[in-house]
């Protein structure tokens, strides 16, 4: 008998319950509806599958992650072994590598009325027969001469290499006497040097 007192008075509760009640007990009910469904969505194996997925997914974003840390690194590196490559050549003295002396570029300006003059045709051919350059100086200074003159940026780009990396041989060729440089707005721009135009 007190059994069916409470049914009777739960359900005289819903029947006179005022409409936020019966909202509340209808969203309570839909929960545990999608609750029960979600429930039925972990179980299957489909979704283990994708959380699987994820997870592989996580593990190998933050494995690509490591990866560019370690390639950005590289950049640097090979500019020290750049660097490292000319102070070697110049000590050991195995070829003379007299445009690489700072010394000797100033001497060149000081008595440039003396020098030969040189087309910039000249220095390109000057340049790809110098057994001593690399290939990519060689290719760098066809690239300058087909287009006139080059900033870092395009260079980088064309090279696949940093804009830093670009930047350093470029200065390495306009040191070298190779190259002269102009800049507009904050860009330097390389052309081959055309020592005829030079008072």
């Amino acid at each position: 008998m007190a059994k069916r007192k409470k049914g009777i008075f739960s359900r005289l509760k819903t029947v006179f319950a005022s409409p936020e009640t019966k909202q509340n007990l209808k969203a309570q009910m839909i929960l545990a509806d999608w609750e029960a469904v979600y429930k039925d969505l972990q179980a299957h194996p489909l979704t283990q599958a994708k959380v699987i997925n994820e997870q592989l997914l996580v593990t190998t974003n933050e494995t690509i992650k490591r990866f560019e840390k370690k390639l950005d690194g590289f950049d640097d590196r090979i500019v020290k072994l750049e660097e490292r490559r000319i102070k070697v050549i110049r000590n050991a003295q195995e070829i003379p590598l007299d445009y690489l002396d700072e010394a000797q570029v100033s001497k060149r300006k000081k008595t440039s009325k003396s020098d030969k003059k040189e087309t910039p045709s000249q220095i390109v051919q000057r340049v790809i027969a110098d057994p001593h350059m690399s290939d990519q100086e060689k290719e760098i200074i066809k690239i300058i001469q087909k287009n006139k003159e080059i900033d870092a940026q395009s260079l980088a780009e064309q090279f696949h290499i940093s804009r830093s990396n670009g930047s350093l041989k470029l200065n390495k060729l306009h040191d070298w006497g190779f190259l002269s440089k102009r800049m507009v707005d904050k860009t330097v721009f390389y052309r081959i040097k055309d020592t005829n135009s030079v008072a």
